[in-house]
C-alpha cells in the first residue's frame, strides 16, 4: 500500500493497493461501508478515521467484488474497532505534539453474562501547515470529534443481537483554487448505524445486518454533497467438516445530492440489489479450493456477474511451502455523484477488472504475480464537462516480495514487503497518473521487555506522474522519496503507558501529491491511563 495526501491532518487522503487507486478499494468500519457516493470518485474518506478505538485492519488484496460487493476491484481494507472485555474498564489517553496536535479520548466498556456494551470518544485538533507548497505559508487546520458506540446481547444460546453507531464531526481548513493564500474551509459530518441478528445451531448461522450511513460535507462556498447508504443483507454459513458453503442476499439503496454555490441542486437515487454464493473445500492435506459468485441487478444500470476462482496447493507441508492462485472479475459501480454529473447522452455503467495473481510461498516469505484489465473505465471527461465509461483498456500487472523474520536472541521482528509495477498504462500506453512505478515498506519492532517496544519504520516510493495535458506533452511528476519513522512505547507505571511517535525523522522535503505540502519531522507524545 501506498499514501498520499494533498496537505497534512484531515485533508483528501488516498490509498493505492497493486497500482490501483482508491475509489477501487471497499472500506467497512464493523461492516458499514465507508465509501462515500456523495465524494466525485466514491472514495473513503480515509483522513476522518480517528484510530483510538481501532483493534485491527484487514487488508484483503484482489478482486473480490464476488465475495464483498461493488468498489472491491483491487481489494478490501475490514476495519475493526474494539470488543468489551469481561468487567468493568476504562482508559483515558492525551497526546500533543508538532504543528500544536492536541487529542484527548476515552473508552468505558462492560461485559457480564450474556451483555457488553463499549463506548469510545475522542477529540483531534491541528493547526497544521499549509496545504499547498510552500508549508511554510498560513496554517491550514483540522478538528474531529468522533464518537463510537457498540452493544451486543445474547438473547439465548442461538441468539444474539447487536447494535453499532460511529459519529464523527469534523472541520477541515484547505487552500482553495486561488492559491495557497486563499483559505477555505469545509464542514463533515458523519452517522452510520448497524443492527445485526446473529442466529447458529450446529453447522448453520444465520447473519442478518440492516445498515445506514448518513454523511454530509459544507464547503465555505456553499457547495454541499449529501449522500445516504441503506442496506440489508443476509448471509447464511454452512460449515461442514471439509466444506464451508455461504449464500445470501442483499438489498442496496444509494441517494446523493450536489448544490452548487449558485444554488443548483442535482439528486441522484437507485437500487443495487444482488444474490451471493462463495463455497471453500479442502482437499485433504493437498489443497484449499475456493469458488464465488455474484450477480448484482440495478434499477439504473446494466446487470453485472462477478467470480472468483481461487487454489492454495500445499507443496510440501512440512515446510510450508504453498501456491496460489487466483482468477477473477470485479465492478465498480458509478457513485450518485458521478450519475448525476454525467455527459450529456450518456448512459454510465460499473467498469469491469479482470485478473489474476498467482504466488509462492516459503514459510513467511513470498512472491506473487498479479495482472488486471479494466474495461469501461468510469472517469471524467475534461472537454465535455462530465463523467463517461472510458474506451480502451488500462493494465496493471507487477510483482510483490515479502518476507518476515523473528530474531529470537534479540526479540525483533524485521517485516518487509516491495511492489514494482511491471505494467501500469492507458490503452495509448501512457503511464497512468498518480500511481508509484515501486514501493518499499521496512520496520524493526524490538521487544527491550514486555513492556517497552521500539519500532524504526523505512519506505521508499517511487516516482509516479501526478497529471499530464494537451495529449501528454504537459506533465508534472512528484518524484521519488524515502522516508523514515520511529516509534517507542513503555509502562512508567502500572496502567499508566507512555509513547513516543517520530515522522520523517530525517526532515525529508517531499511532495505525495504535486504542488501540496507535507508535514517535515514531527514528533507526538502520548500518555494513557487505563483501568
Amino acid at each position: 500500500i501506498s499514501i498520499t495526501n494533498n496537505g497534512g491532518a484531515g485533508k483528501v487522503t488516498s490509498i493505492f493497493l497493486r497500482g490501483m487507486k482508491t475509489e477501487k478499494i471497499l472500506v467497512l468500519l464493523d461492516g458499514i461501508p465507508l465509501n462515500n457516493p456523495s465524494s466525485t470518485d466514491g472514495q473513503a474518506f480515509f483522513e476522518h478515521i480517528s484510530l483510538d478505538n481501532i483493534e485491527q485492519i484487514e487488508i484483503i488484496k484482489g478482486g473480490l467484488s464476488s465475495i464483498w460487493g461493488s468498489d472491491a476491484s483491487a481489494g478490501v481494507i475490514n476495519i475493526i474497532t474494539k470488543k468489551a472485555k469481561d468487567g468493568l474498564h476504562a482508559s483515558s489517553n492525551i497526546s500533543y505534539g508538532s504543528y500544536d496536535t492536541k487529542s484527548a479520548g476515552a473508552n468505558l466498556s462492560y461485559k457480564k453474562d450474556r451483555f457488553d456494551a463499549l463506548l469510545a470518544i475522542s477529540r483531534f485538533d491541528n493547526k497544521g501547515f499549509s496545504a499547498k507548497q510552500p508549508s511554510s505559508d498560513e496554517a491550514d487546520g483540522y478538528f474531529n470529534d468522533t464518537v463510537n458506540f457498540k452493544t451486543n446481547y445474547h438473547l439465548n444460546d442461538r441468539n444474539s443481537i447487536g447494535f453499532n453507531y460511529n459519529y464523527i464531526d469534523a472541520e477541515i481548513e484547505y487552500d482553495g483554487f486561488g492559491g495557497s493564500n486563499d483559505p477555505a474551509k469545509a464542514f463533515i459530518t458523519q452517522n452510520d448505524l448497524a443492527f445485526s441478528h446473529t442466529y447458529q445451531i450446529g453447522f448453520y448461522t444465520s447473519l442478518l445486518n440492516l445498515t445506514k450511513s448518513h454523511s454530509n460535507r459544507t464547503h465555505s462556498d456553499d457547495t454541499t454533497y449529501d449522500a445516504t447508504q441503506q442496506a440489508l443483507k443476509w448471509l447464511n454459513k454452512v460449515a461442514l467438516e471439509n466444506t464451508n458453503f455461504q449464500y445470501g442476499f442483499e438489498l442496496n439503496t444509494i441517494e446523493g445530492s450536489y448544490q452548487n454555490a449558485w444554488g443548483t441542486d442535482i439528486k441522484e437515487k437507485f437500487n443495487n440489489d444482488a444474490i451471493f454464493a462463495n463455497v471453500n473445500h479442502r482437499l485433504g492435506e493437498i489443497a484449499l479450493l475456493e469458488a464465488a459468485l455474484r450477480k448484482d441487478s440495478f434499477d439504473t444500470f446494466e446487470e453485472q456477474l462477478s467470480y472468483k476462482i481461487g487454489l492454495k496447493h500445499f507443496l510440501h507441508k512440512e515446510k510450508q511451502l504453498t501456491l496460489g492462485l487466483n482468477y477473477y472479475k470485479a465492478i465498480d459501480t458509478p457513485n450518485a455523484y458521478q450519475v448525476a454529473n454525467t455527459v450529456f447522452g450518456e448512459r454510465l455503467q460499473p467498469d469491469q477488472t479482470k485478473g489474476y495473481d498467482i504466488s509462492l510461498f516459503y514459510q513467511d516469505t513470498g512472491i506473487t504475480y498479479f495482472s488486471n484489465k479494466i474495461s469501461d473505465r468510469l472517469t471524467y471527461d475534461n472537454e465535455n464537462w462530465g463523467y463517461i465509461n472510458q474506451q480502451g483498456i488500462e493494465n496493471i500487472n507487477g510483482v510483490e516480495i515479502e518476507t518476515k523474520h523473528h530474531f529470537e536472541a534479540i526479540n525483533t521482528l524485521l517485516t518487509l514487503n516491495y511492489t514494482l509495477l511491471l505494467k501500469y498504462e492507458d490503452d495509448e500506453g501512457f503511464a497512468l497518473e498518480k500511481i508509484a512505478e515501486d514501493t518499499l515498506n521496512l520496520s524493526l519492532d524490538t521487544y527491550i521487555t514486555d513492556a517497552t517496544h521500539f519500532s524504526i519504520i523505512g519506505q521508499y516510493i517511487g516516482d509516479r506522474i501526478e497529471y499530464e495535458w494537451n495529449s501528454h506533452t504537459i506533465k508534472a511528476e512528484t518524484g521519488n522519496y524515502t522516508l523514515c519513522h520511529a516509534n517507542f512505547s513503555t509502562q512508567i507505571m502500572e496502567d499508566i503507558d507512555f509513547s513516543l511517535h517520530a515522522k520523517n525523522i530525517l526532515d525529508k522535503t517531499y511532495e505525495s501529491t504535486y504542488g501540496y505540502a507535507t508535514e517535515g519531522r514531527s514528533i507526538y507524545a502520548n500518555l494513557k491511563y487505563s483501568f
